[in-house]
C-alpha cells in the first residue's frame, strides 16, 4: 500500500504571499539584523530563498545544473551545497531589498508553476537524503522543499518581531 502523499503544493503561493507581505514592511535596519542562521542577516535569508527558487527551476525545469560536486558522498554533497549557498548569499549582498523582493515575487510564481507540472508519484530528480531516502517521489521532495522554505521564512519573522510576523504557523500545521 502506498503512503498517502502530503500535499503541500497549494500552500506554496500562500507562503510566498506571507513573505512578500513581510519584506516590504522592513526598515533598512531590519534587513541587516542577524538571524538564528548564525552569520546570515534577514537580507541574506531572503537571498537564500531566491536562490532556492532560481536554482530549482534552472536545474529541473531548464536542465542547467552549472557546476557539479566533485565528491558525491553525503558529506561531499553537504559541503558542496554549503559552498553554493555561501557564494550566492555573498554575491546577493549587492542587491537592494527592493530588487530582492521583485525577484522573489517573480521567481516564486515560476517555481510554483514548475512544481505544478510534476506528477506527485513520479521519481524526484533528487533524493531527500537528509530524510534517509536514497530515492524520493516528487510529492515528498515538494513537502521537504515546503518545510525548508517555511523554516527559512521563520528565521526572518522571528528576527523582525511578532508584531510583523505573518501567521505562517497555520499553513504549516494544516499539513500535519
Amino acid at each position: 500500500m502506498q503512503q498517502p502523499p502530503i500535499i503541500t503544493l497549494p500552500l506554496f503561493p500562500e507562503l510566498d504571499r506571507l513573505l512578500l507581505e513581510l519584506l516590504p514592511s522592513l526598515t533598512p535596519a531590519d534587513w541587516q539584523r542577524p538571524t538564528l542562521a548564525r552569520e546570515w542577516t534577514v537580507q541574506d535569508v531572503a537571498a537564500h530563498l531566491l536562490d532556492g527558487n532560481l536554482r530549482t527551476f534552472s536545474m529541473l525545469r531548464d536542465g542547467h545544473f552549472g557546476e557539479a560536486p566533485a565528491d558525491t558522498s553525503y558529506a561531499g554533497i553537504v559541503a558542496y551545497l554549503n559552498r553554493l549557498n555561501a557564494d550566492w548569499v555573498r554575491a546577493a549582498r549587492r542587491l537592494s531589498p527592493a530588487a530582492l523582493i521583485e525577484l522573489l515575487a517573480q521567481s516564486g510564481r515560476e517555481y510554483t508553476a514548475y512544481l505544478n507540472t510534476l506528477d506527485p508519484w513520479a521519481p524526484a530528480a533528487f533524493a531527500v537524503a537528509w530524510a534517509g531516502e536514497s530515492a524520493s517521489l516528487n510529492w515528498f521532495h515538494m513537502a521537504c522543499d515546503y518545510t525548508e522554505k517555511w523554516h527559512r521564512q521563520q528565521l526572518n519573522q522571528h528576527r523582525c518581531g511578532p508584531d510583523r510576523a505573518a501567521d505562517a504557523t497555520g499553513i504549516f500545521s494544516a499539513i500535519y
